[in-house]
């Protein structure tokens, strides 16, 4: 069972807000990755001057925003929250259901320790929902919360299949 929520954790701490793409908020002097109209994926730096903000190869050479798709721009701080209440989540409604699928300890004969269903959800929600937390703050430092700007595109209510190709272990909901 701890590697189910070890597993849906992973999966599931993963969060991508789209906005549409009429300024780039708190980005100014980071990289971001950059989707051009052509398909074209590059890494590119934000660059702010008093006529506004701009984007710049690594070559140096600047992109016209009507040549840009999309820029995604990745938090890892932010990710490693949201994956922390992400986990915290899952691992704790995981104890809790063990813990009452499990029922309350029958003794017969000798008994040194006996508890009952809801004790057992109270201590396996605590115990889970502490190594959902460990295992979504890992992940979701290491994967980030993304943030995507699209050029000219309303948003929009979308759920995405994610994880390793081939399955469905996961879904992006997006809105």
């Amino acid at each position: 069972m701890i590697r189910a929520v070890v597993a849906l954790t992973t999966v599931t701490t993963a969060c991508t807000h789209h906005q549409s793409f009429r300024t780039l908020p708190d980005q100014a002097g980071k990289e971001v990755e950059v989707t051009t109209q052509n398909g074209t994926e590059l890494v590119a730096h934000v660059d702010v001057s008093p006529g506004g903000y701009g984007l710049r190869e690594p070559s140096g050479q600047v992109l016209a925003f009507e040549n840009v798709r999309e820029v995604v721009a990745v938090k890892r701080g932010r990710g490693a929250l949201e994956g922390l209440g992400i986990g915290a989540l899952i691992g704790a409604g995981t104890g809790v259901v063990m813990g009452l699928a499990s029922g309350d300890d029958e003794c017969e004969g000798f008994c040194l320790f006996q508890m009952t269903a809801e004790e057992k959800a109270v201590v396996g929600g605590i115990l889970m929902g502490g190594l959902g937390s460990v295992v979504g703050l890992v992940v979701g430092a290491v994967r980030g919360s993304r943030d995507v700007y699209s050029f000219g595109s309303e948003q929009q209510f979308k759920v995405t299949p994610s994880g390793p190709p081939g399955s469905v272990a996961g879904a992006t909901v997006t809105f």
